[in-house]
């Protein structure tokens, strides 16, 4: 909403707030580019560092919001518990990430690239120039490139085991795979 901090001009951390860290785009970048081409001004990947949770001095230590454990705990029905910032942390938001075709999760995919994380426009955080961000199990997959990248190795991941299931077990169905999938890669 308004109340959060508008990072992605790259001066926002004298203009905006200290705890701006607009992160430059290179000119070769494949994915955002570097110039909005409107209006010509260089363009940074919003980022803002997240609040301290202590009161005292010394290192930084980060509130969490969202469990880093792959086996999440935020799902209602122990089958769908595994694996909550990969698969999301209820049923529709695991539904809203899967294509119901052969197990596999939903992706971009990118000419002459590997599948990226799929794309919503409806993320209600969403500050990238195009009015797209990632979608992924983790409402945070589009706020810094470290746990998109992240978000995507799972997702590709998971495909991956998911295809390979599917040519050792040709008779199972997309929920077979699906589950079958989520199981092995929360074990991993």
């Amino acid at each position: 909403g308004d109340s959060l901090l508008d990072c992605k001009s790259c001066s926002s951390r004298k203009t905006v707030h200290p705890e701006c860290w607009p992160i430059p785009i290179p000119k070769n970048d494949p994915f955002f580019p570097p110039v909005n081409t409107t209006t010509g001004v260089k363009q940074c990947l919003h980022f803002v560092r997240s609040l301290n949770g202590q009161t005292t001095l010394g290192p930084r230590e980060q509130m969490n919001q969202v469990t880093g454990y792959i086996d999440g705990k935020n799902y209602m029905l122990s089958t769908l518990r595994l694996g909550s910032n990969v698969y999301g942390s209820d049923i529709c938001e695991a539904n809203s990430l899967r294509t119901f075709q052969s197990g596999r999760l939903n992706s971009t995919k990118m000419v002459g690239l590997k599948d990226l994380l799929p794309q919503t426009a409806t993320h209600i955080e969403c500050k990238a120039p195009s009015g797209l961000c990632f979608m992924a199990g983790d409402m945070r997959a589009s706020e810094q490139p470290s746990l998109a990248s992240i978000h995507t190795m799972f997702m590709r991941e998971h495909n991956r085991l998911v295809d390979g299931l599917s040519k050792v077990n040709p008779h199972w169905n997309d929920e077979q795979l699906y589950h079958n999938g989520r199981r092995i890669l929360s074990a991993i």
